[in-house]
């Protein structure tokens, strides 16, 4: 019996390796255009409430207006105008004392900035992903937006882009961090050095995230893809760390180089999806719609794609049966 339901799924899949997974057209499944902070989609600690990752080289805490730290005056790294959500980080505010024992939220840090993430707020499985930013130069300074797996595990993650401003000439880092049968922490990825990501000028980076395949995009030009590693939904993360680097491993520490404040500048967020499960979201005002590579289209009414022809809703998410040779039963 366990044989002939095996080979069932095998035909089943054979028989739809030629039908596209999901069909060609995309929807608009989250927006932030920036005009304003929306509590609904965002967070400003990650996963588990934590502003700082000590073993991570960070040197910041992550504020916002209503938080800080026991002992720290409070510090809004975040403004917006015209449509353009900045991130600030700086030294931390002298006025700080650090009163307290040195619990893990309010252990005495040097630097102060923001983070936004989707955690608790928004996951999804597949799609695209886009963000138009501006990134700041100088040593120390850690760009960052990438994907996390909304079970709180690690590693499972996809960087869309890692930019250290120390380096010279700066690059766009794109990394997947996963897991598997073999490697308990695989890492795979690629430096894209086509652009100069902190000339000071805003460039859009794109993530195709397919059951089969993930794609790299740095302003409509595919720079990486891959194996897809990962089949379990994911939550977003955009933030500019500050390291605490003194073997200079990796983002290295600022010095009497670094510009202050240093600003990330976001001018928006989109995903898209072509999971006709999952709901469109009405656009924030300002949306344009994104142009989306490979040739796939973005419905422009709030809809939602159609199923694949012999498609049920009871297919989606389910690429083990409709042929992925990629599916991990460890990553889910």
């Amino acid at each position: 019996m366990r044989a002939s339901h095996f080979a069932v799924h095998l035909a089943a899949a054979a028989l739809l390796l030629a039908t596209p997974l999901f069909s060609a057209s995309y929807h608009l499944t989250f927006d932030d255009e920036f005009n304003s902070y929306n509590s609904n989609r965002w967070q400003t600690a990650d996963f588990w409430g934590i502003r700082n990752n000590g073993g991570d080289f960070q040197g910041q805490w992550f504020c916002d207006p209503n938080y800080a730290p026991r002992g720290y005056t409070a510090y809004n790294p975040f403004s917006f105008s015209n449509g353009v959500l900045t991130i600030s980080a700086q030294p931390t505010p002298a006025t700080n004392t650090y009163a307290g024992a040195p619990t893990p939220n309010a252990r005495p840090q040097p630097y102060v900035s923001g983070q936004l993430t989707t955690a608790h707020k928004f996951t999804q499985r597949y799609g695209y992903y886009e963000l138009r930013a501006k990134l700041p130069p100088g040593k120390g300074l850690w760009s960052r937006y990438w994907l996390l797996t909304d079970d709180g595990g690690w590693p499972g993650e996809y960087d869309v882009f890692e930019v250290l401003g120390k380096e010279k000439p700066v690059k766009v880092h794109q990394t997947t961090h996963y897991r598997d049968a073999s490697k308990p922490h695989g890492i795979d990825g690629f430096t894209y050095a086509g652009i100069v990501p902190t000339d000071g000028k805003f460039h859009t980076y794109g993530f195709l995230w397919e059951p089969k395949t993930v794609t790299w995009y740095v302003d409509g030009v595919a720079t990486l893809k891959q194996v897809n590693r990962i089949n379990m939904p994911m939550y977003v993360l955009l933030d500019l760390a500050v390291g605490k680097d003194p073997a200079n491993t990796w983002p290295g520490s600022p010095d009497g180089t670094t510009p202050w404040p240093a600003n990330m500048e976001m001018d928006y967020f989109r995903v898209y999806s072509n999971d006709p499960s999952l709901p469109s979201v009405t656009p924030d005002e300002g949306y344009q719609p994104s142009t989306l590579p490979d040739g796939n289209t973005v419905e422009t009414t709030p809809t939602t794609a159609k199923l694949p022809a012999g498609w049920t809703s009871g297919d989606i998410g389910s690429p083990d049966v409709k042929g992925s040779s990629a599916w991990n039963p460890i990553t889910g």
